[in-house]
């Protein structure tokens, strides 16, 4: 696991400045404390790559994920996909934003699928995909299923990520967790 943590380190310095130059339109400002803020679309490159955003890093490292809802969440991982509206200003966004990142690498769920976009304060982009998303608090989870809503995520979890993650996709491929990991 460990090595797929440092492997995901390398591509997203690797890849995250051609990335960050493709992105549309991303503001950085600073809150009254100092803290940057990221506004528009993001990448986990942008946040892996910048040293104000070290707490990115460190939460990625050091979460634990169980074992078997990584692999359930594995097993559906091309089935589904996420828009996450986040904060880099929030608290809740630094606690889960890096259990949500280690999640989706520990499952192998394709990164580069995933849409993430920072709002600011008042939570607005540079965009109207939070009005559209009825966004009312960051970080907001978002997972879709053929372009419908299958169910989000909110400023906290019930049990923990990898738990609320398996129970939006039980409750949409009505599976449980060992017909899905093969036990």
């Amino acid at each position: 696991m460990i090595r797929k943590i440092i492997f995901f380190i390398v591509l997203a310095t690797a890849f995250g400045f051609e990335v960050q130059a493709q992105s549309q339109e991303v503001k950085a400002t600073y809150d009254s404390a100092g803290n940057k803020i990221l506004i528009g679309r993001i990448n986990e490159g942008m946040l892996a790559n910048d040293t104000a955003f070290r707490w990115f890093y460190q939460g990625v490292n050091h979460y634990k994920p169980n074992a078997e809802w990584i692999k359930y969440i594995s097993y559906y991982r091309d089935s589904f996909n996420v828009v996450a509206f986040v904060g880099t200003w929030c608290p809740d966004t630094k606690n889960l934003l890096p259990e949500f990142y280690r999640v989706m690498i520990g499952s192998s769920y394709p990164i580069s699928t995933m849409t993430v976009y920072g709002l600011d304060e008042q939570l607005e982009g540079t965009g109207e995909e939070a009005k559209l998303f009825h966004v009312k608090k960051v970080p907001t989870f978002i997972f879709l299923h053929n372009g419908q809503e299958i169910g989000r995520i909110g400023d906290h979890v019930q049990r923990s990520m990898e738990a609320d993650i398996v129970s939006i996709l039980q409750n949409t491929f009505n599976k449980n967790p060992q017909s899905a990991t093969g036990n």
